[in-house]
């Protein structure tokens, strides 16, 4: 699965064998940790999740997606979403502790910047992929559906820091 930069350079690739949960990325090239999956896809709002398959769930469902490539979520990160075209983002982690930590940490690190909305994938489920697998499109378009804002004022830091 090839990784962006906003700009659609590829800037990594990440390989996986057909059987297991073994994968690996292209050595020498740009670290995942400085890239956000899906970023030059971006609309105005966005589903953040975990993992690449996740996001194509999510886009398999209609929905521009991005993922963060595991459960860290860092300042660069952070700073791509912030200049991408992104104005809401529902953040629809996996549903385990590492996913609730990252939930949020990227609802801490992007407030003021974005308007963000919390998604649940169904409680049976561990993530998107595994939803759209066993109930199809329907179950990730009703997690949007009932996603709720943030609690929390909302500025737009972006716009207001930009006349200065």
């Amino acid at each position: 699965m090839p990784w962006r930069t906003a700009g659609d350079t590829i800037a990594n690739v990440k390989y996986r064998k057909i059987y297991g949960k073994t994968f690996w990325y292209t050595k020498g090239a740009e670290p995942i940790r400085n890239l956000v999956y899906g970023i030059g896809q971006a609309e105005r709002t966005t589903v953040l999740c975990e993992a690449e398959i996740d996001a194509l769930s999510w886009r398999t469902a209609g929905f521009a997606a991005i993922a963060v490539g595991g459960v860290a979520f860092n300042r660069t990160k952070r700073d791509l979403i912030i200049r991408s075209p992104i104005e809401e983002l529902i953040i629809a982690t996996d549903n385990d502790k590492a996913g609730e930590k990252l939930r949020q940490e990227v609802e801490k690190e992007l407030r003021g910047y974005v308007r963000t909305r919390q998604a649940y994938i169904r409680e049976e489920c561990k993530d998107a992929n595994e939803a759209l697998v066993k109930y199809g499109v329907d179950a990730l378009r009703e997690s949007a559906e009932k996603s709720e804002s943030c609690s929390g004022l909302y500025v737009n830091l972006r716009t207001s820091s930009r006349g200065k």
